[in-house]
């Protein structure tokens, strides 16, 4: 027994040592049992929290819905920002480009970070003080593309509570939950130009998701956008599915195991997303153009 506990840490410390350390010290980086903690609490919320409410009435929180969705509305531009900025500042590529160098001021980190190791701390004396600064707050906000990850399984929270059972399908909890594991992998692993895509374009998705969430919130419907916002994100996971094939098999540093996970989650996404517009959208149209047959 305790031999494979040795030999599972010894397995964890290696594929740990293959990590980009520019998110060392950034809160639930250096470690995935948190976020793993997380899941486990977000997924054991939905099975008995569904059960709990089955006898209860839903709660009444449109305040608190419109003011959260508002929130994550100015934290993804915020996010979205940067991102485009990045690219235009540091002059990133899609493609391999290792997106934020090693390049803060010395200790600079370090009194944002104390709990950071000397040997761990990240800086150099070959940039400018404005590039250093910029750097710096283009990690900051790469990494609050995945705290952003875990907020948004307040999505999930809301529907139990409101008591959106039909709302709350298995592509929900698993496109919530499997997003959280694979930007922590993303950001951890592979943090160059092809992640920091993500803020960009999932980010600008949700902008537009959020929005309408927070108009419904207040009672503004537009049923159409919610349509094409499913489109949207099918467009999203074919374009995702592309640049990862297109990172493995360019001449980079790119990691094949991670690619290949991706590549299975991003399908698995694709296959999802595609069977709930044709259920919800093209089988609907279709019932509703033959009632209105038959009523003629």
């Amino acid at each position: 027994m305790w031999w494979k506990l040795e030999e599972m840490k010894r397995l964890y410390d290696q594929v740990m040592d293959l990590r980009d350390r520019k998110f060392d010290g950034y809160p639930l980086f250096d470690s995935p049992l948190v976020s793993l903690l997380i899941l486990t609490l977000y997924i054991s919320f939905v099975w008995y929290g569904t059960k709990w409410m089955e006898t209860r009435k839903p709660l009444k929180l449109k305040e608190i819905m419109f003011v959260y969705n508002c929130f994550m509305v100015l934290f993804l531009i915020y996010q979205f920002v940067w991102g485009m900025f990045a690219f235009y500042y540091f002059g990133i590529s899609f493609v391999c480009t290792n997106w934020i160098n090693y390049d803060f001021p010395e200790d600079f980190r370090y009194r944002l970070f104390p709990q950071t190791p000397p040997n761990k701390r990240l800086y150099s004396s070959q940039t400018t003080p404005n590039k250093r600064l910029v750097s710096f707050q283009g990690l900051a906000a790469a990494a609050s593309f995945y705290y952003s990850k875990l907020l948004e399984l307040m999505d999930t929270i809301f529907l139990v509570l409101r008591k959106k059972f039909n709302q709350l399908s298995f592509l929900h909890v698993y496109h919530h939950a499997m997003t959280v594991i694979f930007v922590w992998l993303g950001y951890k692993f592979v943090p160059g130009g092809p992640v920091l895509i993500f803020p960009i374009l999932n980010g600008s998705v949700h902008i537009l998701m959020y929005s309408y969430y927070a108009l419904a919130a207040i009672g503004i419907r537009l049923t159409r956008l919610k349509r094409y916002l499913t489109i949207i994100q099918i467009l999203q996971q074919c374009f995702l599915i592309v640049l990862v094939v297109v990172n493995m098999f360019h001449d980079c540093p790119f990691m094949w195991n991670l690619g290949l996970l991706a590549i299975i989650y991003v399908i698995s996404l694709l296959i999802l997303f595609s069977n709930f517009y044709i259920k919800s959208y093209v089988t609907s149209d279709r019932h509703k153009a033959q009632l209105k047959e038959k009523t003629k």
